[in-house]
Formats: C-alpha cells, structure tokens, sequence
C-alpha cells in the first residue's frame, strides 16, 4: 500500500529494504504510535488527572518528539521530491498529484511547506487505513467461514 501511495502523490517506487523506505514507513509506524500513546494519556487523565504528570509521562516520554521528529523526516523524503518534480515539470505531462500540485500552487496560494505536511497526512492515514481495513477483512473471514468460501467461490470464477 505504501507504494500505491507514493505512485499516486510523488510518481515513484521504493524497495521495501531502501533507506529511503525505511525511513517513510518507520516515520508512518512513530506517527501512528505516539497518537495511541497521546490518546492513552488524554483517556488517563479523564479518570485520574494527577496520573498524567507523575506514571504515565514517564512511560510515555518521548511522544512528541517521536511524532515530530518522524514527521520532519516524511517531510525532508517528500520536499527531496518536490525538488526533483520541480526541475523536471512539463505541463504536457502530469505524472503524479505532485505534477498537479506544481501546476495549480500559485494561483491556490499553496506552499511547499502546506503541500508536504498534507502529503504527509495523506500518506500516514492512507497506509494506516488500508492495513487496518485487511486485517479486519481476513479477521472477519477467519470468523465467518461461509462468507469466506463464498468469498472463495467468487474469486476463483473471475480469475478461472
């Protein structure tokens, strides 16, 4: 899914064992947990407000920087490639949201920083969405055994 992705916005691909791969998706996961961590603390506090400050911070230290610090690296991945767009744009030819965004900025009074944050936002929820709607659609078949053999049923009469 984190290659659709990036197709769709920056027109590129990347091998799961790149740097560059690493970095998004380990940025991606830091997001993703230091919003879990943030939404366990918010919920503690509800219940015990004096919680916060004395058991769970410590088991929760480094929340924000994790967050921030991730998304300064998704943002340093995608400015690279608007860089990149950027010296090779031809209006004949738009590859990718990127192409699309270069060609309308101006006139919509975007900036390159407000085109990185929302590419970054795209990309993290869109991985993040996709992989918690499979899981929850191989868990619901695994309990459904019915649903799954019909399920079966239909994809070998497309593909046979």
């Amino acid at each position: 899914m984190a290659n659709i992705l990036l197709s769709v916005l920056l027109n590129t691909r990347h091998s799961w064992e790149s740097e560059e791969m690493k970095i998004v998706l380990k940025g991606n996961e830091d997001i993703m947990r230091g919003l879990v961590e943030s939404l366990v603390l918010d919920m503690a506090e509800q219940f015990v407000p004096f919680v916060r400050f004395k058991i769970l911070k410590r088991a929760f230290p480094s929340k924000v920087t994790r967050i921030t610090t991730a998304k300064k690296g998704m943002c340093e991945f995608i400015a690279k490639h608007v860089m990149q767009h950027r010296a090779t744009f031809d209006a004949n030819n738009m590859r990718d949201f990127l192409d699309y965004y270069l060609r309308d900025r101006k006139e919509e009074g975007f900036t390159d920083k407000k085109f990185t944050d929302t590419a970054a936002i795209f990309f993290t929820d869109g991985v993040s969405t996709a992989a918690e709607l499979v899981l929850w659609a191989i868990l619901y078949l695994r309990h459904y055994p019915k649903v799954q053999a019909e399920a079966q049923r239909q994809i070998d009469e497309v593909i046979i």
